[in-house]
């Protein structure tokens, strides 16, 4: 009886953390996200009024064995006067991958997405569909720790602008 209640104290301080990593990384994507906006702001650019800012989430687990989901920080935006690019963050528990691709042509493309380690990293491809709010990903992930895993997923996206 006592090893239950013991277990059952530890999901719940653990579902906690999780709660409070996560709450951490949004704001931290939203003061980022200020912060690009301002600059752009003092350097007379406004930001383009045909970017998209996108957060995706998705049900199915990078690890079977985790509580964690992968949610996907998507901005699309302009790059210089005829090209357009887009800045992804993959966010994983307290595992935060970032990376961008050239989408001056196509809404899909294969990306490289790293911590600030350089020891955790999603290598693979990208869709996203921004009429239905859909994002694809398909390659290997790798965390601190682990050997990289296979990946593939459809993500659920919320327009955030």
């Amino acid at each position: 009886m006592r090893n239950l209640i013991s277990n059952s104290k530890l999901k719940s301080k653990l579902k906690l953390k999780s709660i409070l990593v996560l709450t951490l990384v949004t704001v931290f994507l939203v003061g980022c996200s200020t912060m690009a906006l301002a600059d752009a702001k003092k350097a007379n650019r406004e930001p383009a009024s045909d970017s998209a800012w996108l957060f995706c989430k998705n049900t199915k687990r990078l690890d079977p064995h985790s509580e964690f989901v992968p949610l996907m920080n998507v901005f699309e935006h302009r790059n210089g006067a005829a090209k357009r690019q887009t800045d992804l963050v993959l966010i994983y528990g307290g595992h935060l991958l970032t990376g961008q691709f050239d989408n001056t042509e196509k809404e899909e493309g294969t990306v490289e997405l790293n911590s600030r380690e350089k020891d955790e990293s999603f290598n693979g491809t990208v869709t996203i569909d921004y009429a239905h709010n859909n994002l694809w990903l398909k390659g290997k992930v790798t965390l601190a720790g682990s050997e990289g895993k296979d990946y593939q997923g459809q993500l659920s996206c919320e327009r955030m602008n």
